[in-house]
């Protein structure tokens, strides 16, 4: 599921600012790429470790 540019500009006033970034872990994603993934996960009812990759 990909949101429109009118979806995201209602959604993305609600998510909270990104945090101070950090030098451990892997480097943050985008919200609104994590959100469709989260989205398309809930959709199909597939595992996480299922997502496409390329895709999501």
């Amino acid at each position: 599921m990909r949101l429109t540019d009118e979806q995201w500009a209602i959604l993305a006033p609600l998510l909270p600012p990104p945090e101070k970034r950090t030098r451990r872990g892997r480097p943050r994603r985008g919200d609104k790429e994590l959100l469709e993934g989260i989205l398309w996960v809930l959709r199909t009812g597939a595992q996480w470790a299922r997502l496409p990759r390329p895709d999501y």
